[in-house]
């Protein structure tokens, strides 16, 4: 149907230059014309409030939030467990200095930051997670906001 309408719209529309292109009688001026297809549908649509009519892919938007929070269940997975293995490894390690770094991790975002960037190990990979959680997370907050309250 929308093809159609398309189709008809630009058939409507004359030649730029054309002799024959009709003269609005009321302003005395030719009406503008513009590229066929996409542009000229934009322009008719943005001619009256009455032709805002878009399609909400109400589906397609559940389905991406029901893909954001399998994806965060996931990374939440994999913290929980990098979280166990540094419990784990206070509880058992020998050395008392990884003991106090593996603690401070777990305590101190700013020793994190500074620490887990040079690191190839275990802390660098928790860190990537939780900057991947924050983005995942905004993702999905930002796109359950707008399917809540139908902003967009």
């Amino acid at each position: 149907m929308a093809r159609g309408f398309w189709l008809s719209i630009g058939s409507n529309v004359k030649e730029q230059g054309s002799e024959s292109a009709q003269t609005d009688v009321e302003s005395g001026q030719r009406p503008k014309e513009y590229l066929e297809g996409y542009a000229e549908l934009a322009e008719f649509i943005a001619s009256d409030n009455d032709f805002l009519l878009f399609r909400k892919f109400s589906a397609l938007g559940a389905r991406n939030l029901l893909y954001l929070q399998a994806e965060m269940q996931v990374l939440e997975a994999q913290l929980k467990q990098l979280d166990e293995d540094d419990r784990i490894e206070i509880i058992n390690a020998q050395d008392v200095s990884e003991k106090i770094k593996v603690d401070r991790f777990s305590r101190d975002w700013e020793f994190m930051i500074r620490n887990a960037q040079d690191e190839s190990g275990r802390q660098a990979k928790k860190l990537k997670i939780i900057l991947q959680i924050r983005q995942v997370m905004k993702d999905y907050r930002m796109l359950f906001l707008i399917m809540h309250f139908r902003v967009i």
